[in-house]
């Protein structure tokens, strides 16, 4: 598939329209989607063909039209007209009154929604099997998980089915899907992004991000959606970092103790890894440094005691009287009881485990001494920049499981986000790029960690080694 920038050069110029732009898509929608269920809710079809026709006969009338090009949005992002579940019984009948930021933005740069695609309820997982509607499958092989929570959005992309996608990563909700589906996800700095318009997990963590089918295309959706959002406090623009050139010397920080970090992997991503780091040896211009990266390790343990207690204090506005699904009953206790009853089991964990960590008599012990060390993490992840331009490790520790495979084992589940979950904690950007070792059908996910604020530095850098990235096509498996 095309660039979305070469799609939108060559629809401006006359050697394409919307209207192929958006068939081409709807034709892998048509192929895949029926298998896949990557979607929550789509735009009928002859909808969008109409909308991008329109978009063509203005084109040919005034010879100004916006691209049309489509996209999808995770069904936790505000889109004005549509459903917004969250992935959740508890907003099963709701429909977003008003467009989030990024999909003001994306408007505003003439893109087209398809619809909305599928998640872990609330944002909750790892796998997108805790959606309260359906499971969605990786398009690379329908037995295994698309990964999560942004499932859906990856999925879709890995069939090729939009330009681009949006996800929101907490933990690592785009990056995991872009592993397992062999695609490319940016998780951009913390605050680069407007989270007005998101459904909030943890709001010192959640971030929305581009997933696409190449550095560029990534890099091009976080210039449409980035910059500071009067609407959202924590959200801020960031000075122009000055990008590597191709022949510019950088320094690549990599685990110092490779056995240790490594531990828990499985043969394809410990081999493709191994050979991502000779790729780069041989690479001109490029300096392995060898970083103690086993304070990264101690990002599992913090996150999964933060992110509760975040989510607990986020979701209890969703008690059927001030928001959600109500469920009516003789005393106001019953209808609390009921209503949240609806609520699938991981997301009621998550909640009363935070709620657990921020009682009387806990706080101390659980949230504020999390809370403590996730400031020395982020002091010593800012600190590592200064001896290396990168740091550059596996996405995820193994290729995608089976459905259903950890369902009943949630530490197992969290694992997972091994790798993930430091850089939500320390506010950096990273980003995820996908490679097909030759022990695996399935891809892994090769992840580059930037300082704050360069993150198109970390694009750029990630662009030096291209040609060792492939994002799988699922017509060729």
């Amino acid at each position: 598939m095309k660039s979305i920038s070469c799609w939108v050069n060559d629809i401006a110029s006359g050697k394409a329209t919307s209207t192929e732009a958006m068939q081409s898509v709807l034709d892998r929608v048509a192929r895949y989607e029926s298998q896949v269920k990557a979607f929550l809710s789509q735009i009928d079809p002859t909808c969008l063909l109409e909308q991008a026709r329109t978009l063509d006969d203005l084109r040919d009338k005034t010879g100004q039209a916006s691209h049309g090009l489509p996209i999808a949005i995770k069904d936790n992002i505000s889109v004005t007209g549509q459903p917004l579940t969250a992935g959740s019984k508890m907003l099963e009948h709701f429909v977003s009154p008003y467009d989030a930021t990024v999909v003001q933005k994306l408007r505003d740069h003439g893109f087209l929604f398809m619809g909305k695609t599928n998640l872990d309820e609330w944002a909750f997982g790892s796998s997108t099997e805790h959606s309260a509607y359906h499971l969605t499958h990786n398009p690379l092989d329908f037995d295994h998980v698309p990964g999560g929570s942004s499932g859906g959005s990856g999925a879709v992309m890995g069939y090729r089915g939009a330009f681009g996608a949006l996800g929101s990563d907490t933990g690592g909700s785009i990056r995991l899907p872009a592993s397992y589906c062999g695609i490319y996800a940016l998780k951009p700095t913390y605050g680069r992004v407007s989270r007005f318009g998101l459904i909030a997990f943890g709001s010192s963590l959640d971030q929305i991000g581009p997933m696409g089918l190449s550095i560029d295309d990534v890099a091009y959706l976080l210039h449409v959606i980035e910059g500071n959002d009067s609407l959202d406090e924590t959200s801020r623009s960031f000075d122009a970092v000055e990008t590597v050139s191709s022949d510019a010397a950088i320094k690549i920080g990599v685990p110092a103790h490779m056995n240790n970090f490594l531990d828990g992997c499985d043969g394809p991503t410990r081999e493709g890894y191994e050979n991502f780091l000779n790729h780069m040896s041989k690479t001109q211009g490029v300096e392995l440094v060898s970083v103690d990266l086993s304070p990264l390790m101690s990002g599992l343990p913090i996150y999964y005691v933060i992110a509760p207690c975040e989510a607990s204090s986020n979701l209890s506005r969703f008690d059927g009287i001030r928001y959600g699904e109500r469920l009516t009953d003789s005393t106001l206790t019953e209808v609390y009881s009921k209503t949240r009853a609806l609520m699938g089991q991981e997301a009621k964990l998550r909640v009363l485990v935070g709620t657990f960590c921020l009682s009387a008599g806990h706080k101390e012990a659980f949230y504020q001494k999390a809370s403590d060390l996730r400031n020395k993490l982020s002091g010593w992840i800012h600190d590592q920049f200064d001896v290396c331009d990168a740091i550059v490790i596996p996405t995820t520790p193994t290729v995608a499981f089976k459905l259903g495979e950890r369902m009943d084992d949630p530490i197992a589940m969290y694992k997972s986000d091994a790798y993930t979950v430091a850089v939500n904690l320390t506010g950096v950007p990273a980003l995820s790029c996908p490679h097909v070792p030759q022990s695996s059908k399935l891809p892994i996910g090769i992840q580059f960690i930037g300082a704050q604020g360069h993150d198109y530095r970390l694009c750029e850098i990630a662009k030096r080694f291209e040609s060792f990235f492939v994002s799988p096509d699922p017509d060729k498996e």
